[in-house]
């Protein structure tokens, strides 16, 4: 009985010719955000953080385990992007659903249902 699933899967292989050995390459190009583009983005991100903190003697004095959980949910539109190989100098981020979970307990953020301007200024992003 054990031997049944192989047999089932070299029967398979020997009615189509060449299945297993045919490869086919594809090209995926993937298009960069320009000026005027509004994108939807859906982003979790988790977050495990653990603390241990010992004395001298490297005896534990605390333990800490923290989980973060964040879910995002936004339309991003690129108001500026000079040059396509670089990252955007203004993009505009409208925040529809923000939920932050630190350890089981929901956090608000202020900037859920609002909108975000984000300028690089230098090197840097200012929001």
């Amino acid at each position: 009985m054990r031997h049944l699933p192989l047999c089932l899967a070299l029967a398979v292989f020997s009615l189509v010719p060449g299945m297993a050995s045919a490869q086919e390459s594809y090209t995926i190009k993937i298009k960069r955000s320009s000026k005027g583009l509004l994108e939807q983005v859906q982003s979790t991100k988790t977050i495990v953080e653990k603390t241990k903190v010992a004395d001298n003697q490297g005896n534990v004095v605390q333990e800490k385990d923290e989980t973060t959980v964040t879910n995002t949910t936004f339309k991003q539109a690129t108001l500026e992007r000079p040059d396509v190989d670089k990252q955007p100098t203004s993009l505009k981020n409208i925040y529809e659903k923000v939920q932050i979970t630190l350890n089981g307990m929901a956090q608000k953020v202020p900037y859920e249902g609002k909108t975000v301007l984000i300028d690089k200024k230098g090197d840097k992003y200012a929001f």
